[in-house]
């Protein structure tokens, strides 16, 4: 529920950039870091068929990857490093994938996880030097917090 309503928050912060028609202070981080780890996860769900991760981040690809295309088309900034670290990154889960490496590719998405859920700071530069939080997204950084929580709850149980 939690990553849902993360996704929701990108969304609704992808249609102001759409509606300003700029995307202002914020990074194109979390959108590419969203899809990117939902990516990753996806491909771990299709070899051990945990279709309770698949679901949530089945959709995250899809919010991921428009969002990033959004911000793409408003930002006049290259962003090509980040989309090649971003396809090199899902190509390295897709070889483990392959040979059915679970554990490497759970590792890989760990460590995707940790950064999607720190990308909302990615804008921590930007509040300090304008001494403004307009660029850090409350609601998002909120879910985010609430995700990482049940996620790691999830995990421990499970």
């Amino acid at each position: 529920m939690f990553f849902l309503l993360i996704q929701a928050a990108s969304i609704q912060t992808c249609y102001k950039i759409y509606n300003n028609k700029s995307v202002g202070s914020l990074s194109i981080v979390p959108y590419v870091s969203l899809f990117t780890n939902c990516s990753v996860w996806v491909m771990y769900t299709l070899i051990t068929q945990d279709y309770t991760v698949m679901y949530p981040n089945l959709a995250g690809v899809f919010t991921g990857l428009g969002c990033t295309c959004i911000y793409h088309i408003y930002s006049f900034e290259s962003h090509v490093k980040i989309y090649l670290a971003s396809f090199a990154l899902i190509g390295l889960s897709l070889k483990f994938a392959t040979v059915l490496d679970t554990t490497s590719i759970g590792i890989e998405g760990c460590v995707l996880a940790t950064v999607l859920m720190g990308s909302p700071l990615a804008t921590l530069g930007t509040v300090l030097k304008e001494r403004s939080t307009a660029a850090l997204p409350l609601y998002p950084s909120l879910f985010t917090w609430c995700n990482a929580a049940s996620w790691s709850l999830y995990g421990i149980l499970i």
